[in-house]
Parts: C-alpha cells; sequence; structure tokens
C-alpha cells in the first residue's frame, strides 16, 4: 500500500514537472556543444570511467559536470569535481530535496548524457528537471526510454555493460553524425 502511495505521488510531481518544462518550450539546439552534464548511477561505474569521459570532453574545451547518484548504503569513491546525489537524500518518495534541485538546476549545460538510467527515480526526475539543451542517453532491446524525457537516444544492443566513457564516446559519435560538430579550440 505504502509503495502504491509513494509511486502515485512521484508520478503526481514528475507530470507537474513535465508540464512545466514544456511550457517554457525548451527546444534542443544541435549547433554546438560547449558544455556537458554527466548522470550517472554509482551501481557498475568505476571511478576510472568517471575520470576518462570527464577527461575526454575536457580535452576537447568543453566544461563537463558529472552526477553520481547512489542508492541508500551505496559507498561511493569521492571523486574530485564530481558531485555525488545519494538517494537518502530525496524526500521518502523519490523526488529531489529543494538544495538538491538548487545545484543541479544551477548547471545550464548544452548535452545531458544519462547513463545507465534503470529504474532509478532520482534520474528520471533529475533528467527531466535539467536545464540541458538537448538530453541524450543509451539505449538498448526491451530497454523503454520514452518516459524518460530523452531527445536522442542511441540503441546498442547490450547498452547497459558498457563503461561509461563508452557511452560518452558513443553518444558523442552519433550527435556528430547528425551534424553537431565539436568546438574548434585556438
Amino acid at each position: 500500500m505504502r509503495a502504491l502511495f509513494k509511486e502515485k505521488l512521484f508520478k503526481k510531481h514528475y507530470d507537474k514537472l513535465i508540464v512545466s518544462r514544456k511550457e517554457k518550450s525548451r527546444k534542443p539546439s544541435i549547433n554546438s556543444i560547449l558544455s556537458i552534464t554527466i548522470l550517472v548511477a554509482a551501481k557498475n561505474t568505476t571511478a576510472e570511467d568517471i575520470r576518462k569521459s570527464m577527461f575526454y570532453f575536457q580535452r576537447m574545451g568543453m566544461i563537463c559536470y558529472v552526477y553520481v547518484i547512489k542508492e541508500k548504503g551505496e559507498v561511493v569513491e569521492k571523486i574530485k569535481d564530481v558531485n555525488t546525489i545519494s538517494q537518502e537524500d530525496c524526500l521518502w518518495y523519490g523526488v529531489p530535496s529543494q538544495e538538491i534541485l538548487i545545484d543541479w538546476l544551477s548547471n545550464k549545460t548544452d548535452l545531458l548524457i544519462l547513463s545507465n538510467p534503470g529504474n532509478m527515480l532520482l534520474m528520471k526526475y533529475l533528467c527531466a528537471a535539467s536545464n540541458s539543451k538537448l538530453k541524450t542517453s543509451v539505449t538498448y532491446q526491451g530497454k523503454d526510454l520514452k518516459d524518460q524525457n530523452i531527445d536522442f537516444c542511441v540503441d546498442v544492443p547490450q547498452a547497459e555493460l558498457l563503461p561509461l566513457i563508452d557511452q560518452c564516446q558513443l553518444i558523442y559519435t552519433n550527435l556528430m553524425k547528425i551534424g553537431m560538430k565539436p568546438p574548434v579550440i585556438g
């Protein structure tokens, strides 16, 4: 009974958020990418993959923010310049607290890469709330992301098994194929 109530309360807040975002008529832009936010679940992601992903985009002169979502009781290695959000810091029905949302919304980036979304309500909510112009993710056969408020999905067999750096490179390569070019440095 409590789980059903929790689900309905989360859905009410989530649907309200989606409607408010659509009213702002956010249109994805594929002209240029200068800043990126990577949202990743701590489960099945190594600190080394996170560092490689950040370096991959920083090497191209982009600003890169990484947010790691950890589940209750999960221990995550502290990484410099990486934000950790715990599901313990959320309201009991899965919606992030005001402090988390203020920090999350302060970063207005060109591209959001959602990695390994799974069934985490917190990732779903943060993706919908994001100020990023374009939201992308990898998906795989049998995984439905239409509920995640994603603008562009790369369909890859067994994508959930790819390391974070491979997911990021795959998404970025596919975006360039459809007309997105990395910024010119120097």
